[in-house]
């Protein structure tokens, strides 16, 4: 092993973090066969194939008699197979004949995997067939799926050919376990302190790039100034260029170490608008210079490594850590200064702060100038080769994405399902969704991915040129024409127009995943897309999302992909499925968003194993019978009609529906019986519950008290709406005291015969409350806020809009205090919208209520002034930073005590019509932003340097009137 005084001369290193090619660091490319991954892949495939065949033919004598000596073979064989694997995997394999055994070994776990699914598929249909026995399956159904379905001999032929094709690759197993005696050795010590550890993710703080981040955020933050002293002229090609500047720099920001507060508020339209405000004029456009982003300076560097390899606790004795300091003295100085690799190798060495676990990174023989690879940082790679077995196979996966592709965490997780890398639990305890969220999560916080500012996750250039490297052998993305692609590629991912490549695919006949790129012409796609289909028998995903086809139909070629578990062509102008598409019994994912279909295929119920269907509620309304779906995880919104197939209780079996359901048309479901059926008592995974009938349908309002107390959800429900009730109370269960104790959001609306209002007071989690359109509400008692000691201890969002017959007088949430106004009961409180008449009596319907920050009048029709009790409310919001007046169309003048406002940040006044003028006394001080529009009067007067008022709002930062900057300060 290298220590840190024999490492190799560094190497010059650009801007990007990419070497340059020294003679002194590099060895010739050939030379190196490449680090293979996924050999775990192969003993978990071999093993499922033994177990699920044994299975299979148990019980079945006559035919378990001739395959048992086969599977004995395979058995018998495993131990010595996944020594080889374990050897191999994940480390750099240099011998050519070595290298093509370990591909062999591979496609031959590929064959197997074909034929477990075989096998599984043959217990599919037996499970369909025994539903046909009590007369749930159509005889045309048994008549496809037996066309479909393989024949016990084919089965046994499957098996027979592959068993001796694993012979042929086991006879030279015996020179591979020669070969690998080195490799195992050379990876003991690497990997002897090396376990499967949990990474911990820190808060990003600023190393260094004080000039940089100065010099960005004098770009961002302030506004340009006109260069020939006039009015600032827009400048399209400046706010172009603006984008073109940022948005490089918010991707990378995380990378090179930068993370400032002020970028952590801002969204990057915000970050945008500021660019352009900075650039508004055709002098300052062009003179902005590029910032560019070099390595950090030696102290800089080792405050952000030391950061990353220690964290924030201090758990060290002084001695073990003076120790780890020095080890991480000489792998800090061997990353060369560059951000990116200080976080991922500062994170590995986290996991793990023992002196011998340091040791062996810092004398790893990634170092070696002898294994240095082309573009591949070793820190980059020694943080791979630490990575579990199943984390280096799904994170190889992602090269199959273009560069600065953004991912969506859960569209990968499915991928990775599919194609088998994240295993299902067999006691189904734990989801495989849940696996492999995970899975990316421990690979995000290794910085293998970074988050975006809306929910997506991007992968640095040199992370992508790792997993580039890891799977070339498995994956591949066609840029350009022509390419030679690898013989033993299995993911491939079409990212050029040139239709020639794509009439190449049919000849990769081992492919087991394509994803489209690039928008074709669709009346040659068709054609091509056929031509796939027919030759692609193992492919596991296929998505055409990015393509926008507009062909009409989906190949009927498709029907024969019995191992297809992902398909998505949601954003294509595809508009019918093919008549026995039913087959595709393996299916786990259906992505149909933004697809208009008119007419669904029969049979869409027997696709059994599907686990996530997302489409828009009229294409999951041409389902028949989807409660027979029972892996189901979402159903965006199910609408109820009397017709079979359709009505509540196919919700009886969608046990596992998570997120939010939509349930519409309730005013189809005539009993509480009925509803019941749906069985939403059980239904432990929904968050949230919509319960929705249709406005103009008139019904008896005892009868839905009825019905609606069939409706009653899971105790951990988060979030419930209803909308158009026609009863004259609630249901009880929402009145229950220690039942819905989880819920933190609740709407309701339309509730035209309710009187009343449930206990909500006494729910210790409610966040969120919205009540509004409901006219038959005449006051808030006691029964609102139930018996509870503290009243909505939690509630941060309060709207109350329309409700026209409520005469709150003394009676309220403050009931039992002799002075309301003085107990701050809403502790939490920090939202507040209300029309007039909720308002009138604000200070008994809140109390003090110290903690609102923002507070919304709209269609205060009635109020004309503010009383003193009004007034007098208002000087104890001492949290209050925005308060708008909207719509509010006989106010004549605003709160006196305004001006007493020392936290207030944002006025806004619209569509107030009558408002005369601002109060005398002024605006507060702390006032940054006024927004005045559909105010003519107050127009009028506050024009700059003219206006009667404009002395008292001068002070004011930015002021906008009618939708016009008046003033940027």
């Amino acid at each position: 092993m290298h220590s840190s005084s024999s490492s190799p001369k560094p190497a010059t290193w650009s801007e990007d973090g990419r070497a340059s090619h020294h003679p002194l660091l590099f060895t010739d490319t050939a030379e190196f066969v490449g680090m293979k991954v996924g050999e775990w892949f192969a003993f978990y495939v071999l093993d499922r194939l033994v177990s699920k065949v044994f299975s299979y033919f148990s019980g079945r004598c006559d035919l378990l008699k001739g395959v048992e000596d086969m599977l004995r073979d395979v058995e018998d064989r495993l131990p010595r197979i996944r020594a080889v694997i374990d050897a191999a995997e994940g480390m750099p394999v240099r011998d050519p004949a070595l290298a093509k055994w370990i591909a062999e070994l591979k496609g031959a776990a590929y064959a197997a995997d074909d034929v477990v699914d075989e096998f599984e598929f043959r217990e599919l249909h037996d499970r369909l067939h025994q539903r046909g026995k009590v007369g749930e399956l159509s005889s045309s159904a048994h008549k496809l799926l037996a066309h479909f379905t393989f024949s016990d001999e084919d089965l046994i032929k499957s098996l027979k050919n592959l068993v001796e094709n694993l012979d042929k690759i086991y006879a030279d197993i015996g020179h591979r376990e020669l070969k690998l005696d080195q490799y195992r050795k050379d990876k003991k010590e690497a990997t002897a302190a090396c376990r499967e550890t949990s990474s911990f993710m820190l808060a990003d703080k600023v190393f260094g790039r004080d000039k940089e981040t100065q010099m960005m955020l004098d770009l961002l933050l302030s506004a340009g100034e006109p260069a020939d002293g006039g009015g600032a002229t827009t400048c399209s090609s400046a706010a172009g260029a603006a984008a073109v500047l940022v948005l490089p720099f918010f991707r990378s920001a995380g990378a090179w170490g930068i993370a400032d507060p002020r970028f952590i508020d801002i969204s990057l339209d915000e970050a945008l608008v500021k660019v352009t405000d900075a650039t508004r004029n055709e002098r300052s456009y062009g003179t902005v210079e590029p910032i560019e982003l070099k390595c950090l300076e030696d102290y800089d560097y080792w405050e952000l490594f030391e950061h990353y390899a220690f964290g924030d606790q201090d758990q060290l004795d002084g001695s073990k850590r003076k120790r780890l300091q020095l080890i991480g003295r000489e792998i800090s100085k061997k990353l060369h200064g560059l951000p990116l690799a200080g976080k991922v190798l500062g994170t590995l060495l986290q996991s793990e702060q023992e002196e011998g676990y340091w040791r062996s990174i810092s004398e790893s023989e990634w170092w070696k100038q002898e294994l240095a690879l082309d573009s591949i940082l070793p820190s980059l790679g020694l943080s791979y080769q630490h990575l579990t077995t199943n984390q280096k196979q799904c994170f190889a996966y992602t090269s199959i994405f273009p560069r600065v592709y953004e991912f969506e965490k859960e569209q990968l997780v499915h991928m990775w399902i599919a194609q088998g890398f994240i295993q299902f639990d067999s006691d189904q305890r734990t989801r495989p969704e849940d696996s492999g969220n995970r899975m990316f999560d421990e690979l995000a916080n290794r910085h293998f991915f970074f988050p975006t500012m809306h929910n997506k996750f991007v992968m640095h250039d040199l992370i992508r040129d790792l997993a580039v490297y890891v799977s070339l052998d498995e994956c591949y993305v066609v840029n350009e024409w022509p390419v030679k692609f690898p013989a033993t590629v299995h993911h491939l991912t079409l990212n050029t127009d040139n239709l020639d490549v794509l009439r190449d695919v049919p000849k990769f006949q081992r492919l087991r995943s394509i994803i489209f790129f690039r928008e074709y012409d669709s009346s040659e796609l068709d054609e091509i897309l056929e031509g796939i289909l027919k030759n692609l028998k193992s492919l596991r995903v296929l998505d055409l999302s990015h393509s926008g086809i507009q062909i009409k139909k989906l190949p009927d070629a498709i029907c024969d992909l019995s191992h297809l578990r992902y398909l998505d062509i949601s954003c294509t102008g595809i508009r019918q499925f093919p008549k026995q598409f039913s087959r595709l019994c393996h299916l786990q994912v259906l992505n149909l968003q933004r697809c208009r279909f008119k007419k669904i295929p029969e049979g869409m119920n027997r696709l059994i194993n599907m686990r996530h269907l997302y489409a828009g509620a009229e294409t999951i309304a041409l389902i028949d019978g989807i409660g027979r779906l029972t892996d189901l995880q979402e159903l965006e919104e199910f609408r109820i009609t009397r017709k079979r197939g359709h009505r509540i209780g196919e919700l009886k079996g969608l046990r596992y529906l998570r997120r939010r359901l939509v349930i519409q048309n309730l005013e189809s479901v005539e009993t509480r019986e009925e509803a019941m059926e749906a069985d939403l008592k059980n239904k432990e995974y929904l968050n949230a519950l919509c319960l929705n009938r249709k406005p103009d349908v008139k019904g008896h309002c005892d009868l839905e008290e009825q019905m609606f107390e069939g409706l009653e959800p899971h105790y951990s429900l988060k979030e419930l709406t209803i909308r158009h009730y026609g009863g004259a109370t609630l249901p009880n269960w929402l009145a229950k005291k220690q039942h819905l104790t989880n819920l933190e959001s609740v709407y309701l609306s339309n509730c035209a015969r309710c009187a009343s209002l449930p206990p909500l007071g006494q729910l210790p989690f409610l966040k969120v409350l919205h009540i509004s359109m409901m006219p038959a509400v005449k006051r808030i008692g006691v029964e609102f806020y139930g018996d509870a000691d503290q009243v909505f201890p939690s509630l941060e969002d309060l709207r109350f809009t329309d409700l026209k017959e409520w005469k709150n007088g003394k009676s309220g949430l403050t009931q039992k205090t002799e002075q309301p106004y003085e107990d701050p009961d809403l502790k939490s409180l920090s939202f507040f919208t209300s029309d007039d008449i909720p308002f009138n009596n604000v200070w008994i319907t809140l109390g003090t209520a110290r903690s609102l920050r923002c507070i919304i009048l709209q269609n205060c029709d009635h109020l004309a002034c503010f009383k003193v009790e009004q007034e007098e409310w208002f000087q104890k919001l001492i949290s209050l930073e925005e308060l708008s007046f909207l719509k509010c169309r006989n106010l004549q003048s605003l709160p006196t005590s305004l001006v007493t406002f020392s936290s207030i940040k944002m006025l806004s006044i619209g569509l107030c019509p009558e408002i005369r003028s601002l109060p005398e006394n002024g605006l507060p001080a702390s006032l940054k932003s006024l927004y005045i529009w559909g105010c003519p009067l107050l127009k009028e007067r506050c024009v700059k340097e003219q206006g009667l008022d404009w002395q008292l709002i001068a002070h004011v930062p930015y002021i906008f009137i009618d939708g016009e900057p008046v003033q940027n300060l």
